[in-house]
């Protein structure tokens, strides 16, 4: 665009603006009043005819009604003029002539203004459709950018999407590698599997556990619970591990002539404990280790009982050389061979005693003789007993128990008597500083018997070994501690109390504190 087509336009917007139009009109009429006033009579020519100009000025600036209006005012305004300059024929003005003449000025306004109108319209037409094209040009640009954005976030994602298809398809084959492997591990164990869902259904068992079962085919839980009623509540254990999340474990389930373990573990997700996949049952044959295991001890039975003969031999002709013979064990390396000699027999003795109790206990080949006795007199008897033992250590052994009167109880006084010396005898032997206290109370239709030393502790990875045969605590693979024992005495005291109708357990221990044994007896019946 040109510096002449800028001066133009922009002459006609300020032409246009409202104040411009109406100073523009009013010089004109001015300039149209000097002439008909001043120049006509000079000139003495008819100038009326320049009326055209005010009216088109009005139609052009304003439009029909502009011109129309001006058009119509014209009349008058000639009158006004022309009297003013001094016209005294006025009859030409308003005759026939002077109307036909006057409503031409009026055609030539109107048909100005509607001119004018039209290009008015034209141009807001054309002003419209440039700012409709400049809108299409802009929004098609947006368009277009949009778009190709898109595409670009099109062309990403469908690579994000082909790239997790392939990590998808090569995670479903390894996920595949790894079941498969999962579940050739699961039925080459050599013990029986299931893992149990949140319901009756099985999520994963292997071949073992039909053999073991003696079951042709295995799809519920229910049908391995009523092959196993009878000797193992199979649905009650299993809810008591999904409610508790605790492991447990049957050491000995008779079924059939076999002999099984079975241990469940509940599983829950690693990262939020409450929510509960299933339970792990392991089952596990031990026949064959059961029965060699009966086939030791009746071995070790006989050989311990042929020792017993011998053994008392030796113990009782070494006490009588110490006794008789004081002269001839002046030599105090003899004198002390002999002593050796005696305190192994007698420690061997006790052995042997406790080995044979042991293995009569779990053949079923020792009977109780239940009695309504005193448990507190026999808890007393027993602690004036040890009192030496206790004292020789430098120990205190006492006795603490309820104001009211205690119950008696039914059980095998004998018996209560050998778990007493058990476990009051192993609190003082493990106890260095202190001493031991025996408390008795009432405690749900029982009385509860507490032995609570001032020991060293029990350590939670040893706790797991109590009461186990042959087993000591702290006891090493390779070493022995210098505290003798024959590791049965838990044992044996586990296999009377609950013979008896009791519970036995260490209730609880801390290491470098304490240590409290519990074991319960039922009242007697009034």
């Amino acid at each position: 665009m040109s510096l002449m087509d800028d001066f133009n336009r922009n002459l006609l917007l300020g032409i246009r603006s409202g104040w411009v139009k109406w100073l523009t009109l009013l010089l004109t009429v001015i300039f149209y009043g000097v002439i008909i006033v001043l120049i006509e009579p000079i000139i003495g020519l008819p100038l009326a005819v320049l009326m055209i100009l005010p009216v088109t000025t009005a139609g052009w600036l304003f439009g029909v009604w502009g011109g129309l209006i001006i058009g119509i005012l014209s009349l008058p305004v000639n009158i006004f003029l022309f009297t003013l300059a001094g016209e005294t024929n006025l009859a030409s003005l308003i005759g026939g002539g002077g109307l036909f003449w006057h409503a031409g000025v009026l055609f030539v306004g109107v048909v100005t203004g509607r001119l004018k109108d039209l290009g008015d319209k034209s141009k807001q037409t054309e002003k419209s459709l440039r700012i409709s094209e400049e809108l299409l040009r802009k929004e098609k640009a947006i368009m277009e950018s949009r778009v190709e954005e898109r595409t670009k976030e099109l062309r990403r994602e469908q690579k994000a999407l082909k790239e997790a298809k392939e990590q998808t398809d090569l995670g479903y084959i390894q996920l595949q590698r790894e079941r498969a492997k999962l579940a050739v591990s699961i039925d080459n164990l050599p013990i029986g599997f299931v893992l149990t869902g949140p319901k009756d259904g099985i999520l994963a068992i292997n071949e073992k556990v039909k053999e073991i079962l003696d079951l042709e085919q295995v799809s519920k839980v229910s049908e391995i619970e009523k092959k196993l009623l009878g000797s193992l509540n199979l649905h009650k254990a299993l809810e008591k591990a999904k409610l508790t999340r605790h492991q447990y474990e049957f050491g000995e389930v008779l079924l059939e002539g076999k002999f099984l373990r079975i241990f469940l573990n509940p599983i829950t997700m690693p990262h939020d404990h409450r929510e509960f996949i299933g339970t792990a049952v392991l089952i596990e044959d031990i026949t064959e280790a059961k029965l060699l295991e009966r086939s030791k001890d009746e071995f070790f039975a006989v050989a311990a009982h042929d020792m017993r003969t011998p053994l008392t031999a030796i113990r009782g002709n070494a006490a009588m050389i110490k006794q008789y013979f004081p002269f001839q064990l002046k030599d105090p390396s003899l004198r002390e061979m002999v002593s050796d000699i005696h305190e192994s027999s007698v420690r061997l003795i006790g052995l042997v005693n406790d080995y044979l109790d042991v293995v009569k206990f779990e053949q079923k080949k020792t009977k109780l003789h239940k009695e309504t006795f005193d448990l507190l007199d026999l808890i007393k008897e027993t602690i004036r007993q040890l009192e030496n033992t206790a004292g020789s250590k430098g120990l205190y052994l006492r006795l603490e128990k309820e104001g009211i009167q205690l119950p008696l109880v039914s059980a095998d006084r004998n018996r209560t008597s050998q778990v007493l010396f058990n476990l009051i005898g192993n609190a003082i032997k493990f106890t260095e500083k202190g001493g031991v206290k025996v408390t008795v109370k009432k405690e749900n239709g029982s009385l509860a018997v507490r032995v609570i030393d001032t020991g060293s502790g029990i350590s939670k990875p040893d706790q797991r070994l109590l009461f186990r045969r042959f087993q000591q605590v702290g006891e090493k693979i390779l070493t022995r501690n210098t505290i003798t024992g024959t590791g049965l005495g838990l044992y044996s005291s586990k296999l009377l109390v609950e013979a008896m109708g009791g519970k036995i357990y260490l209730e609880s221990s801390q290491v470098g504190k304490e240590s409290i044994f519990l074991f319960t007896l039922p009242n007697a019946k009034s």
